[in-house]
Parts: structure tokens; C-alpha cells; sequence
């Protein structure tokens, strides 16, 4: 099959929703399927733009001149390409998103099955602001039919499906398919012998990451080093080594940078033995699901994403969100090597990237 994925951002960015339509087109590549995307030239976490056209892991990447008008919302056209390709199937990331909905127009246009995996856009008002909450609002009543317009919404945590059936949303084309992460991330956790446990963050450097907590709560945890693994929000990152300078923590505390290598990453969980993730939100932490395949102690706040995939004192550690108090606590006692680290690693499994492939290979056959 030609299959059309159409998303706002694309290699080389570091972004959730990309990894998910990154993993998804890797996986059907490997089926030996002809898979196209269609993002914006935008590199997300920069200034930066990115070539026209790249064939990258056998994916054939198309990227459109965009306009801004956040971080997140871009505008970009691309119909006659869309047109001229003529795609089998169509697959749009992100819910009420310009691309999602050209994407849906298109599709009819041509008289072809067109998928949506939504990424749990559903933040409150005092996370996401008053002005995005209002274009939020607008978009759903404005196109509040479009939900059921889609061949199938794909869902990528069970906490999100409740707000899709408030918008309208028919219950039987929701479908649940959640993030996967490399099957070679499941490898059997090697422990150090290390006197000074490390802990490890990988994710985005950005303010709704709330990495202040985590840097509260190890400051008086002398034993403990943290490495941030990410894309730097300039100034967050600029505030995050002035918080580490006024608490004498910067030898503490290191800034590696993001890391794109699947290689590289497995060595980063490797020489570390806690995940913590601090965040105001998450939907679907993919970093969370593949610390616990790797064998980590994980530890996470108590958002939507985390307490979906984290049983508290069973496979990990939960704490109330910015409670740093909390988070210095079970840094202080968590166990290592232990059952909790199994528990984690099983539960992982149903993540695994072959299992979540042919789940959406099935959802395509079923039309």
C-alpha cells in the first residue's frame, strides 16, 4: 500500500507526536509498504528548517514552507502534492491541528480511508493559557462534526477516550493503540556497583517538564547525580543552570543534550538506575515506558500519562505533581534490582513495537 502520513513536524525533531508517526512508518516500512510524510519544514525546539524532501529509513519525507502561529499550531498547504500522490491510506497525527483537518478534506476528495491519532490534546485551562484554551473551544465547536468524518480515531491512552466521547465522538470508532518502543530496549538491566546512584530525565528541556522540582529535591541528596537528557528550551535551560548556580548543584547536575541514536540512548539507561519524570502533563510518556523495559526504578508525577501506565510500590513510584518533598522521599528509599523492576519490565512488553505494528496493519486490513 501507499500510505500517507501527514504530521506537523518531522525528522530530525524531538518530538512525541513525531516518534509516534516515526515508529509507525518505520514499522510499515519494514512490511514493505511505500509510506510517505508530509510535515512542515519546522524543526521543533529551534529556528532551524529542515530541506524540501529526504528519504530517511526508507520513509520518504515531504516538507511544506510553514507559518507559525505557536510552538505547536502551523500552517502549511499541501494539496496539489497530496493530490498528485494519490495515497491509499491516509494517517494524520495530532487532533485539531491545521494539517489533521486538511488531511480529512483531502481524503474525502479522493474517496480514501483516513486515520487519526489524536495525542491526548486535552490540558486545562490553567496549563495550556487562556488564549489557547479559547482557539481550543472554537475549533471544537466549529468543526465539531469532523470526529466522526475520520475512518478510525486512534487513541494513545484509555484516560483521553472520555473527552472524545464529550466532543461526539461515536464510541465505535474509537480505537486503542498506545506508543511503542524498540524491542531491543528490553535487555536485562545490568546493575553497577556504584556507591552514587544516578538519576536520569530524557525528555524536552521545557517548563511543562517542571525539572525545577526535581532539581529541588535532590539538593539535599549529596549522594545523588541527575543527568538532563534533551532539547534545551533556551531560556527554561538558561533559568535551570542560574537555579543549579544559586544552589552550588552544577556539578550535580549535568546537560548532555538530546540524543537522537537508539544505541546511544540504551547506553544512557544503562549507566543510570532512576527515571524521573517531573511533569505538570503527560499523555503517554514514551521516555517513561521504555526506562521500565530498560530496568530502571521509574519514577513519575502523578499526570494523566503516569498514573496510567505507574502502579505505585508495584512497578514504580508515583508523586503528587511539583511536590519536590515527595520526589526527595522516594529518591531517598527506593529499591533497586528488585520486584518492582520486574513488574516494570513485563508490564512493558505490550509496548513492544512489532505488537503495536500489527495492530495498526490490522486496523488498515479491516477496510
Amino acid at each position: 500500500m501507499k500510505i500517507l502520513i501527514v504530521t506537523d513536524f518531522s525528522h530530525p525533531s524531538v518530538c512525541g507526536v513525531w516518534n509516534r508517526a516515526y515508529n509507525d512508518a518505520k514499522y510499515l516500512v519494514s512490511r514493505g509498504h511505500d509510506v510517505h510524510i508530509f510535515s512542515s519544514d519546522i524543526i521543533k525546539g529551534s529556528n532551524d528548517r529542515s530541506g524540501i524532501y529526504e528519504e530517511y529509513e526508507g520513509i520518504k519525507i515531504h516538507r511544506f514552507k510553514a507559518k507559525r502561529l505557536s510552538e505547536n499550531i502551523l500552517f502549511w498547504k499541501f494539496k496539489k502534492e497530496f493530490l498528485e500522490l494519490n495515497p491509499d491510506i491516509v494517517h494524520a497525527h495530532n487532533y485539531r491541528h491545521p494539517c489533521t483537518h486538511l488531511a480529512l478534506k483531502y481524503s474525502k476528495l479522493i474517496n480514501k480511508p483516513c486515520y487519526l491519532t489524536t495525542h491526548a490534546p486535552f490540558v486545562s485551562k490553567e496549563i495550556r493559557g487562556w488564549f489557547k484554551t479559547f482557539l481550543a473551544d472554537r475549533y471544537d465547536k466549529q468543526f465539531k462534526n469532523e470526529l466522526n468524518e475520520f475512518t478510525k480515531v486512534i487513541t494513545i491512552s484509555k484516560w483521553e477516550e472520555p473527552f472524545l466521547l464529550d466532543l461526539g465522538l461515536n464510541q465505535d470508532k474509537i480505537v486503542y493503540i498506545p506508543n511503542s518502543i524498540p524491542g531491543d530496549i528490553f535487555r536485562e538491566k545490568v546493575w553497577s556497583q556504584r556507591t552514587t546512584p544516578r538519576v536520569l530525565f530524557l525528555g524536552r528541556v521545557d517548563p511543562i517538564k517542571n525539572i525545577e522540582c526535581l532539581i529541588r529535591a535532590v539538593e539535599n541528596i549529596e549522594e545523588l547525580e541527575v543527568s538532563i537528557v534533551g532539547p534545551y528550551n533556551n531560556g527554561y535551560c538558561e533559568k535551570l543552570r542560574w537555579m543549579l548556580v544559586e544552589r552550588g548543584m552544577s556539578h550535580r547536575v549535568k546537560f548532555l543534550g538530546p540524543v537522537f541514536d537508539k544505541d546511544k540512548k540504551i547506553e544512557l539507561f544503562n549507566t543510570h538506575d532512576v527515571f524521573v519524570l517531573p511533569s505538570f502533563r503527560e499523555a503517554m510518556p514514551q521516555s517513561l515506558i521504555e526506562a521500565m523495559a530498560a530496568g530502571l526504578v521509574v519514577i513519575s508525577s502523578k499526570t494523566d500519562g503516569g498514573k496510567e501506565l505507574v502502579r505505585h510500590g508495584e512497578n514504580g513510584y508515583l508523586f503528587e505533581i511539583n511536590n519536590n518533598r515527595e520526589l526527595a522521599s522516594l529518591l531517598k528509599n527506593y529499591k533497586s534490582n528488585d520486584i518492582v523492576t520486574k513488574n516494570a519490565m513485563e508490564f512493558a512488553k505490550q509496548f513492544n513495537e512489532d505488537l503495536i505494528g500489527d495492530k495498526l496493519l490490522g486496523l488498515y486490513g479491516k477496510n
